[in-house]
């Protein structure tokens, strides 16, 4: 696939990594806190999985928690307390803030990808970045990472007060960038956000699958590419 002149991309998952090893951190809160709540590490991560179960199924609870992360690890940590029948829910809102503390120590660009689009920048394409989540901790994450310069236009869901897959959020993009649907392409890690929406608008797209897994059949659109990273935009382009 030959590169257009707009390129959009996402930022959590597709830029730097942001939830890989949720696994494990949700396993370390459970066995720094379990002795504190005072319940076997095992009951805590049996309970925290299906907090995030419960929590995150919900579309609506989908969407406030992905503008409040941090207010949603609490509630997922306080809705596995009171599964145990546990009351120290102030204990919850702590495991909860630890995790996030934590997620956001560890959160780190993937590998080329700052040189990604350093060199597609440097190749003249015009550059937006397209994030879902909350205006504070989305702009934490641009400002600490240095990419508003790398990018013609920035567009976060909490300020704009839609998201993707809303195809309001690709047509913007394509405004700001002076380009049109046809001439360009998003890459995100989201199958529904960042593929099924960019397709929406007429747009073409590459699908991020760091893991190697291939699309699922019950994807809600197929990509015109899959990539492992970033990088492998620009490595025979």
């Amino acid at each position: 696939m030959s590169l257009p002149r707009a390129l959009l991309f996402d930022l959590d998952d597709t830029i730097v990594r942001e939830s890989a090893g949720a696994e494990d951190l949700w396993a370390e809160m459970c066995t720094a806190f379990a002795p504190r709540a005072g319940v076997e590490v095992s009951a805590l991560v049996a309970a925290l999985d299906a907090a995030r179960t419960w929590f995150w199924d919900d579309a609506e609870r989908e969407r406030r928690g992905r503008l409040a992360m941090p207010w949603a690890r609490r509630a997922v940590a306080e809705h596995a307390f009171r599964g145990l029948g546990l009351r120290n829910l102030a204990l919850a809102h702590e495991l909860g803030d630890a995790f996030t503390r934590a997620r956001s120590e560890r959160m780190q660009f993937f590998p080329g990808a700052r040189e990604t689009l350093c060199e597609l920048r440097a190749r003249g394409h015009r550059l937006g970045l397209l994030t879902n989540g909350g205006a504070l901790l989305q702009r934490e994450k641009i400002e600490r990472f240095a990419l508003a310069p790398l990018f013609d236009v920035v567009l976060v869901e909490g300020e704009l007060g839609f998201g993707k897959p809303d195809a309001r959020v690709f047509e913007r993009a394509l405004r700001a960038l002076g380009a049109e649907a046809g001439d360009s392409l998003m890459t995100g890690n989201d199958l529904r956000s960042d593929i099924f929406g960019a397709h929406s608008a007429g747009i073409r797209s590459v699908w991020v699958d760091h893991a190697g897994a291939g699309v699922p059949a019950s994807a809600p659109a197929q990509p015109d590419r899959v990539v492992r990273a970033i990088a492998e935009l620009v490595a025979n382009a």
